[in-house]
């Protein structure tokens, strides 16, 4: 029985991906008018000393006396408009300046998740590999069985791929009510919130190390190539000395995981044997049987046992 000796570097670190949650500023609050009698006690005081214009004009009708009378009380009336006109226009640029404020800042958020987002996809990328990547992984051995009991990815095997709550969680800052703050600046926070905060395209991860089953279920192509995903996982991430595999499958469907045989993982020697040992079980008879005899072997025993099986339901 020839054996090949494979050399297990340590790990390396996975690329970097930021955490923390990252806390939005309440939006802008509305700026609220002045209201009730001082309110618009400021527009009607030139409105009201206009008045002793129109008293003095009565008591002295004199043409001279009765113009400027008249200029003075539509000046007040005037100055009084404007003022009021000015503070409006005043306040709707204070309300518009602060708004280009906060939605400049919403953007550099904006910028800051995407970013964040295409790391975790990196990262992901890296820890959980597409089933198309890891026959390079396992060519290049510099990755080759990297996964140790320690590890916290160990037994975790992607399954597919779906949404996954973003690294760095957006959340709006608790602070003022709803009804108080600016309502297009708090719509901008809502959806960047509801945009971003979740990541499309993520491993979907299977723990095996924590489920004692875990059952593969729909059309029989599909179920055996999730099931073969996660196997290929298994062989090229795991080392045979710390995970054993068992496949039990009936005669009529032995034909699709005749290719297993290769796995140092389900046979009872050393990884590279080139003769192994049958290795597929037709029943659960069988596939305990196997067991036995590997946990009696004079080759050490694995700290895992993972079995896949294949079975296509009636009707």
């Amino acid at each position: 029985m020839s054996q090949v000796v494979v050399h297990r570097p340590a790990r390396i670190p996975p690329p970097g991906v930021p955490a923390g949650d990252v806390m939005l500023a309440s939006p802008p609050g509305i700026a609220k008018q002045d209201q009730g009698g001082m309110g618009w006690m400021q527009y009607a005081l030139p409105v009201v000393g206009s008045l002793g214009s129109l008293l003095f004009v009565v008591s002295n009708p004199k043409p001279l006396f009765v113009v400027g009378g008249l200029f003075f009380a539509l000046s007040a009336v005037a100055s009084g408009v404007v003022m009021g006109v000015v503070q409006r226009r005043g306040q709707r640029v204070r309300v518009e300046t602060e708004r280009e404020r906060y939605l400049a800042y919403l953007a550099e958020i904006r910028e800051h998740a995407r970013e964040t987002a295409r790391r975790q996809h990196v990262a992901a990328s890296w820890c959980h590999p597409a089933p198309e990547a890891l026959w390079a992984l396992a060519s290049g051995r510099v990755r080759l069985w990297e996964r140790r009991p320690g590890d916290p990815d160990f037994l975790r095997l992607r399954a597919g791929v779906g949404e996954q709550p973003l690294a760095t969680p957006l959340r709006l800052e608790a602070g003022a009510r709803l009804a108080d703050t600016e309502p297009v600046t708090t719509a901008a926070a809502h959806r960047l919130v509801e945009a971003h905060g979740r990541v499309p395209e993520q491993p979907v991860v299977a723990d095996l190390e924590g489920a004692r089953i875990v059952t593969v279920v729909g059309p029989p192509a599909a179920g055996r190539a999730v099931a073969r995903a996660l196997l290929c996982q298994l062989a090229a991430l795991h080392a045979p000395d710390e995970v054993r595999l068992g496949v039990c499958t009936p005669p009529d469907s032995a034909g699709e995981w005749e290719w297993c045989k290769w796995l140092p993982h389900l046979g009872a020697g050393a990884p590279g044997d080139v003769d192994p040992p049958a290795s597929l079980a037709q029943d659960l008879a069988g596939l305990e049987a196997r067991w036995s005899s590997w946990r009696t072997g004079s080759c050490p025993g694995p700290t895992r046992w993972r079995c896949s099986g294949d079975r296509t339901p009636a009707g």
